[in-house]
């Protein structure tokens, strides 16, 4: 009896064994790379928006209450964060805010917020997450 050319059946199943159990092992660490890039925008934004408060204040001998006045917007940080408006400030003290919006609410990192201090915070109750939330 001449032998057929081609895959068995469980040859295929082996393999397809193989693709299943690669990719779950890579799609959860490529969510969490995708959480952290998003969390990376957020805290970027909230130090560029530091950095204008500060222009900001130089001109005016006062700090901005809204992101109109230092040229933001409340989506600057992205579609997964929303930038806080009005801003929390006073006359010599502010706290920038963003929070998680959509599908990054699943993130432990959902709320960041930064004051004129350069005091970096989180929703997270330790400062390890803090960190972490942070990128550090």
């Amino acid at each position: 009896m001449p032998r057929s050319r081609g895959f068995s059946l469980i040859e295929l199943m082996i393999v397809v064994l193989i693709i299943s159990i690669l990719a779950a092992i890579a799609l959860p660490s490529y969510r969490s790379y995708v959480l952290r890039s998003h969390r990376v925008d957020a805290t970027r934004t909230l130090q560029d928006l530091a950095a204008r408060q500060e222009r900001y204040y130089f001109s005016n001998n006062k700090y901005a209450t809204s992101l109109a006045s230092l040229n933001g917007t409340s989506t600057m940080a992205g579609q997964f964060y929303a930038i806080t408006d009005p801003i929390s400030a006073s006359t010599v003290a502010y706290t920038l805010e963003a929070k998680a919006v959509g599908t990054q609410l699943k993130d432990q990192c959902v709320q960041f917020s930064l004051n004129r201090a350069g005091v970096q915070a989180s929703n997270s109750s330790t400062t390890a997450d803090t960190l972490n939330c942070w990128g550090r």
